[in-house]
């Protein structure tokens, strides 16, 4: 091939006169030590598809004092990323060697969808050092020093696109960037980890508006978190996902951010002021008539602490909220359920409210479970609102029996219990209301023929 000749030379260099190869033979450094008057300076070149190329300007010293002569003799790592280079005449030939460390590049991804980054292994000779998750060009996409920790066998996607940032089901901004990290082997103790994001997509982020006209609230780096969830990775973020304790620092004219782990998974960049981001989402929602009652099921993507209200209606389309069921990050790997304990005579429709971080985010699909018509006994009461100690109970029964009148509250909860004996017609019976508290209430009744219809009424 043809002969390397740096650039930026000053005067007669000598260049040549020291080198060095790393271990795979891909990079060379080429010294001149007379360079600028006996000054000195180094040439880094990389060879790809049989071609060499320098490698940025060239290395000249700093803090010198006098002709160093720097380049008399150099070194190359092994991997090529790191050079010491020796000048002897320096300070009245007292001599000084100078270090230069190549930092690659951030790796950029594909802008079109999760880029599978090439795999590799932490074990005994890695697990207490800084070991780099590169793209297929040597560009960094992440750092993990295992604090002892042997993951073996680690697979990563790198997700990345230009132009407007993303935003989440509640208008909540987030980077352009993400990555999904597989060990074989989760970590049983806390590991460190550092992301590498670009200048250009912080700055994307720092111009960001919502669909809502919304700032993203970054100023810079120092306003950003990363947020984790359990996603494969995607395009977009699907499971709800926290912001981790994060310290972040500058890499070339780009930025990392480091946090501690306790397990890998999916890793997002937003505002740290934000409590979440990607709102959970119901995968599954069904619900059943069991007997009397009505049972509603779902499923939802959450992994952190989320509340679920479930809420009623007669028509489809006015709601009322009849229960709550608050979810830990334990609780989101299991079927959630719900028990109306006492469902209309006729239509039954039901939605969840999601609310996450003290704010609503979404709303379940409505499902309807149509209910029984052929009730033998009906009830209705007076007065309503219940404004003293007692109410009156009107009931119309076409058998003679008992009947168990039920008087839940809000939640569900039984609150009063009573046995009445039914002849055919219309009885007035009273119902002592002093035991009940203030608030809204439903009362029904079961005999061997069947319920009764539901009433909900008010208790002042």
């Amino acid at each position: 091939g043809a002969k390397l000749v740096g650039t930026g030379i000053v005067g007669l260099a000598y260049q040549g006169y020291s080198v060095s190869l790393s271990a795979d033979g891909n990079t060379a450094i080429v010294a001149g030590f007379t360079d600028n008057t006996n000054q000195g300076a180094a040439w880094v070149y990389t060879r790809s598809g049989g071609t060499w190329t320098q490698q940025g300007a060239k290395l000249v010293r700093t803090g010198n004092i006098g002709g160093a002569q720097q380049g008399r003799a150099v070194s190359l790592s092994a991997d090529g990323n790191t050079a010491i280079v020796g000048g002897p005449d320096d300070n009245a030939l007292q001599g000084a060697a100078w270090v230069y460390i190549s930092r690659p590049l951030v790796a950029p991804g594909n802008l079109v969808s999760c880029q599978v980054l090439p795999i590799f292994t932490i074990d005994n000779t890695n697990n207490n050092t800084w070991v780099p998750v590169y793209d297929s060009l040597g560009n960094i996409a992440a750092q993990i020093n295992a604090n002892g920790n042997n993951l073996g066998t680690i697979s990563a996607s790198l997700f990345t696109k230009t132009g407007t940032c993303r935003v989440d089901g509640s208008h909540r901004i987030y980077l352009n960037r993400n990555i999904t990290i597989t060990p074989q082997n989760q970590p049983s103790t806390a590991v460190s980890l550092q992301l590498y994001i670009l200048k250009a997509e912080l700055d994307s982020l720092k111009t960001a508006l919502n669909d809502l006209g919304q700032p993203s609230g970054v100023a810079s780096i120092a306003d950003v978190d990363v947020f984790k969830n359990n996603d494969v990775c995607g395009t977009t973020g699907n499971a709800n996902a926290l912001p981790l304790t994060t310290t972040n620092s500058a890499y070339n004219s780009d930025y990392y951010l480091q946090v501690d782990v306790s397990s890998f998974s999916s890793f997002y960049f937003a505002n740290k002021i934000l409590t979440t981001i990607l709102p959970v989402k119901i995968s599954s929602f069904t619900g059943k008539s069991d007997g009397a009652a009505n049972i509603i099921t779902w499923l939802s993507n959450c992994n952190g602490s989320v509340s679920f209200y479930i809420e009623h209606s007669i028509d489809g389309i006015h709601f009322e909220t009849i229960g709550t069921v608050v979810a830990s990050a334990a609780d989101c790997n299991h079927p959630f359920s719900f028990t109306d304990h006492a469902p209309l005579i006729t239509n039954n429709y039901y939605r969840l409210r999601i609310n996450e971080g003290g704010a609503a985010t979404g709303y379940s699909n409505i499902i309807l479970i149509t209910g029984d018509k052929s009730m033998p006994i009906s009830i209705s009461m007076a007065p309503d609102p219940v404004n003293g100690s007692t109410m009156h109970l009107q009931v119309s029964s076409a058998i003679t029996g008992k009947v168990e009148l039920l008087i839940t509250d809000i939640a569900g909860r039984i609150m009063l219990r009573q046995t009445l004996s039914m002849q055919p017609g219309s009885t007035d019976v009273p119902i002592n209301a002093a035991g009940l508290a203030g608030g809204i209430y439903w009362m029904y009744g079961f005999s061997e023929a069947g319920r009764t219809n539901v009433v909900k009424f008010v208790k002042q």
